[in-house]
């Protein structure tokens, strides 16, 4: 079926493409991701479903009416500005923690600091992740979709945003310790 055929498709509401899509280049570009940009098979999952979630939209407000490249092209090139922007959001947070960050700004950029704060990075990306919920999607949501309290009280069903400050500021003090500890 060729790409603008597959857009018609799905505008009409075909779901079966969309689903024949998603399983068709997900094990791939999880693999990909994880290998080309160092994260975790969660991330490599988070990043293909938005850039599913991307494509779908994109179809459907009319802004993807033909492709210049395969679909798989496409999902992996908006996968991978995903992957980025979440590899962007973790070195935020851990610049806004405050028992690294001093670490972070005293240092000069040579090869050996840039692989510490990588290595840095990935410690701070596993405690996040062990963490668990709510924490992880408050942070992650925070941090790395950049959304406002509010937005994440109204999506996480809490009572309003000084509720969602409040537990932030727990899971970063938890997360604080679960670093500070393995370092």
């Amino acid at each position: 079926m060729g790409d603008r055929t597959i857009i018609e498709s799905i505008k009409s509401g075909s779901e079966s493409e969309l689903e024949a899509i998603y399983k068709k280049h997900r094990q791939e570009f999880i693999a990909w991701a994880m290998k080309s940009y160092g994260c975790s098979q969660e991330q490599a999952n988070d990043a293909y479903q938005a850039s599913m979630l991307i494509f779908y939209e994109n179809i459907m407000k009319g802004k993807l009416t033909e492709l210049s490249s395969s679909v798989k092209t496409y999902l992996f090139a908006v996968g991978r500005n995903k992957v980025m922007e979440q590899k962007r959001g973790a070195r935020k947070m851990m610049v806004g923690i405050d028992a690294h960050e001093s670490y972070l700004q005293d240092r000069k950029d040579d090869s050996e600091e840039v692989e510490q704060q990588e290595e840095m990075l990935q410690l701070v990306e596993n405690s996040m992740e062990e963490l668990g919920d709510p924490c992880h999607s408050i942070l992650k949501n925070y941090y790395y979709h950049k959304q406002s309290m509010d937005e994440i009280a109204q999506k996480m069903n809490y009572k309003n945003a000084e509720t969602v400050k409040n537990l932030k500021y727990k899971c970063i003090k938890r997360l604080r310790k679960t670093v500070t500890l393995k370092t």
